[in-house]
């Protein structure tokens, strides 16, 4: 799953409605934090790209990694 807001969003939307159907809020909380954990657990970005710099925060060089990355 890609890292972004309309990913989360979706998921938390789907939190709210089938917590309209919970019969407590423990059962709500459950749910939305499984949501956010998901989300981050399974997130990846597509690519990374750094800058270096060095102590005077002068730029000295960079980097880049093109695969995609798993945030955890």
């Amino acid at each position: 799953m890609a890292l972004t807001v309309d990913n989360l969003k979706n998921a938390l939307k789907q939190v709210f409605a089938d917590g309209l159907k919970a019969s407590n809020s423990d059962t709500v909380a459950e749910a939305l934090a499984q949501a956010i954990h998901d989300y981050l657990v399974t997130a990846q970005v597509d690519g990374v790209q750094v800058s270096v710099v060095n102590q005077q925060g002068q730029p000295i060089g960079t980097g880049t990694q093109t695969a995609p990355v798993k945030v955890h």
